[in-house]
């Protein structure tokens, strides 16, 4: 294949800022007092200027240490789930693959299951369980636990998919060629099957997973199920602008829209991503 130069002006136009802004979230503050703008006197509604690249909001926070401290504080709940929905569902997939008669259908018979309930209905459930087997912990805690568990949960939609992926691609003439060869079973496994044929599989499974879970927080934060004021994520910063969203905003205002572009932006490069992967495949 040869030099695409188009494709890689795309992909550095479109994951070069989230890259960014994930490298430099690492170095955010660690709670909102740090970004108030007290140098000023609390200004409010501030325009962009070198102390302040996006202004201030209405409570006179800076916006652009905000959203670090948001990503940040997202990148810490994500980081395990995402981790537990990527090995989990990998493994059971594998797993599922070798597997015949009772241990497979009694698989399918709660995958099913689960399908059968709707995502609300889900995610409310979790809540009561957390909330009662958890309720001396604080906000962060508890919504840490939420997402590992819903993580594990939805880990069972990767294992389908790669279980269909493994079986297929085992009956591809290479796989008896690579068995002649005298190749090990785990080499065949991990290297000629996992890595070269469900590989993108595995990745668009798993972004698009990351995409559910970026709008679950919002939609979370914004029933107040989720995020409150002691857990400063995309989430509690969409809410806290949403009051301020209307039809007489005006172009000194825009901070308000800044939490909202940017999860639709994330959302939308994830779910291209997923299915540029897919069609790939």
């Amino acid at each position: 294949m040869g030099f695409n130069f188009k494709m890689v002006v795309y992909r550095t136009l479109v994951f070069l800022p989230p890259g960014l802004l994930l490298l430099l979230s690492l170095f955010a503050p660690e709670d909102l007092s740090s970004v108030l703008d007290e140098a000023d006197n609390i200004v409010l509604w501030a325009q962009p200027s070198w102390q302040h690249p996006l202004g201030t909001d209405p409570y006179g926070y800076d916006v652009y240490q905000f959203l670090l401290l948001a990503i940040k504080t997202d990148l810490k709940l994500f980081a395990l789930p995402i981790f537990s929905f990527f090995l989990i569902g990998t493994l059971l997939g594998i797993g599922l693959s070798y597997m015949k008669g009772i241990g497979n259908k009694m698989f399918d018979m709660f995958f099913n299951l689960l399908n059968s309930i709707p995502l609300v209905l889900l995610l409310l459930l979790l809540l009561i369980i957390v909330e009662g087997f958890f309720a001396g912990q604080d906000t962060f805690s508890k919504l840490f636990i939420l997402f590992t568990a819903y993580a594990i949960v939805s880990s069972s939609k990767l294992a389908i998919e790669l279980r269909g992926k493994i079986e297929a691609t085992r009956k591809k003439d290479f796989i008896e060629s690579s068995k002649a060869l005298g190749l090990s079973p785990l080499k065949i496994l991990f290297k000629h099957i996992l890595y070269y044929n469900c590989r993108k599989t595995i990745l668009a499974t798993t972004l698009h997973f990351v995409a559910q879970l970026v709008f679950i927080e919002i939609t979370l934060a914004y029933l107040k199920l989720g995020a409150s004021g002691d857990v400063l994520s995309l989430g509690n910063m969409f809410t806290k602008y949403f009051e301020h969203i209307n039809a007489f905003i005006g172009p000194d205002q825009w901070h308000v829209a800044v939490p909202s572009l940017m999860t639709i932006y994330l959302i939308l490069i994830l779910t291209l991503s997923t299915n540029r992967m897919l069609r790939h495949d």
